[in-house]
């Protein structure tokens, strides 16, 4: 995450500008917030067994949470100059993984 805030103009494009380019860039936006989101999930079935934090969340529900969340907020931190990139990524930590 961190260095997408290194080179925010990059990010800014794939998250920001990108969005209803075409059917094609939004395709792959998709199927990459869709691995990441699955990635998620995978680390949730993994940490329902031994996190209590997790016991009851749905893996695929809490997987697109996160990118839906993660998103909307980098989305934020790129259209307005000034936001603490630290705080935003120590933030989403402390909400998705107390």
């Amino acid at each position: 995450m961190l260095s997408c805030f290194e080179q925010a103009s990059v990010a800014r494009l794939l998250i920001v500008e990108s969005v209803g380019l075409s059917e094609g860039v939004d395709k792959v936006r998709h199927e990459l917030q869709s691995q990441f989101a699955d990635a998620v999930a995978e680390e949730v079935r993994h940490a329902k067994g031994h996190d209590p934090f997790y016991a009851d969340k749905e893996p695929q529900v809490f997987g697109r949470a996160v990118v839906g969340a993660v998103n909307d907020s980098v989305g934020y931190y790129l259209t307005h100059p000034g936001a603490d990139a630290e705080s935003l990524a120590a933030s989403l930590c402390r909400i998705f993984a107390p």
